[in-house]
């Protein structure tokens, strides 16, 4: 891994008490975390056509919560009815799904009292398969190459109609009992669109210079402010590299981290890539030759030097570091030395969602998955999320 040497050793093979990644920590005001293990945001495909909360996604989050992770973040909820990309997609775009929002709430605090709950709240943007029937929007009509939609320019009356909406949407995880709200500002998706240099070349106000560019995050969450109160964690997940020439990198990537914690962001989740560059990313590629590769430990953390750049810019936001995860020794190297503040997983814990438990009791074996994305597709081919390999 470029500028960073992973040690290999096993040498975590004991109880995990003095382990860092088993310390508790601390996120804005108020989220107090029992550990640094995070189950990071994936759509689940659970939700009901109307973006219900159904049995299947409480079972699943309840599991979750007694595998012994500390926060769970669920799948990406649409903020707008219009931009809710597959039907069993979690909406949070409307008062009446509060209920349900409640009650998987409810579950997972009552699974396990000090995992806490966060809900990732999303528009796609112009990233939206061409049989969702959605209307593609973006900050510009750049064509989109990788689901070739053309997105419809949004208007500046429909920018402050999402900011709106965004802050809604929180106010309603809110008011469900979640313990936190994150905006998706990553993977190219509709506030990513507005940060990228890629897609964003509006002349007004929100867009061209970068500060222009990243001026609805601070609009979003000073919306989400007057609905809620600023106890309230928000977080973000940011793209340190959009992975494609012409995107946004990591040095207005490290400056828009910096400018989010002063704006009061509680949190950055550092990731990359947008839908684009997936073809070009092996991780995530679904090309057969990149099928049933199991990562080697040089091969995990794949964004950790993001997260290391922006934990050289912020002070209070802790860096999450997603990506490719799969070792013990790996993550409490990184946390030891400080290169990120939280690790975060989720294709191991669609494997297993024990697998915390196990290393907190003193198993030191590394996940299994073997990050075939296999259960990613059975969200695109309309299925619930599952590991399909042979356990």
């Amino acid at each position: 891994m470029e500028g960073t040497k992973i040690q290999t050793g096993n040498h975590l093979g004991k109880r995990q008490d003095s382990s860092s990644l088993f310390q508790p920590s601390v996120i804005g005001q108020t989220l107090d975390v029992k550990n640094r293990l995070v189950r990071s945001a994936t759509l689940e495909g659970m939700a009901s056509d109307e973006g219900r909360v159904t049995d299947k996604l409480i079972e699943l989050y309840t599991r979750l919560a007694r595998g012994g992770v500390g926060l769970i973040i669920t799948g990406a909820a649409s903020v707008q009815k219009s931009g809710r990309v597959v039907h069993s997609q979690i909406g949070v775009h409307n008062d009446d799904l509060i209920p349900g929002m409640k009650r998987l709430a409810d579950c997972v605090h009552k699974a396990d009292g000090e995992c806490k709950i966060a809900m990732q709240i999303h528009h796609p943007g112009r990233q939206v398969p061409s049989r969702s029937g959605l209307t593609a929007i973006a900050p510009t009509a750049a064509k989109d190459k990788f689901y070739g939609t053309v997105p419809r320019m949004m208007t500046e009356e429909e920018i402050q109609r999402l900011i709106e909406d965004f802050g809604e949407s929180a106010r309603r995880v809110f008011e469900a009992g979640f313990d936190a709200v994150q905006l998706h500002g990553a993977h190219g998706y509709i506030l990513s669109e507005f940060l990228s240099p890629h897609v964003n070349t509006r002349k007004d106000k929100y867009g061209g210079s970068l500060e222009n560019r990243m001026r609805i995050l601070a609009d979003i969450y000073h919306e989400i402010v007057k609905n809620v109160g600023k106890k309230f964690p928000v977080l973000i997940k940011l793209n340190g590299d959009d992975l494609v020439p012409e995107g946004l990198h990591i040095d207005e990537a490290k400056t828009i981290a910096k400018n989010l914690e002063e704006v009061g962001y509680a949190a950055i989740e550092s990731s990359a890539g947008i839908w684009e560059a997936i073809p070009h990313i092996k991780p995530f590629s679904r090309l057969p030759e990149a099928r049933l590769q199991i990562l080697r430990k040089e091969q995990e953390a794949y964004n950790l030097p993001y997260a290391k750049e922006f934990k050289t810019v912020l002070r209070r936001a802790p860096v999450i570091l997603v990506g490719g995860l799969r070792s013990l020794d790996v993550a409490e190297e990184i946390l030891s030395n400080g290169w990120a503040d939280f690790c975060a997983m989720c294709r191991p814990f669609i494997r297993d969602p024990e697998f915390p438990n196990k290393w907190l009791k003193g198993s030191a074996s590394k996940s299994d998955c073997i990050s075939c994305n296999q259960c990613f597709d059975r969200i695109l081919k309309g299925k619930d999320i599952e590991c399909v390999q042979p356990h």
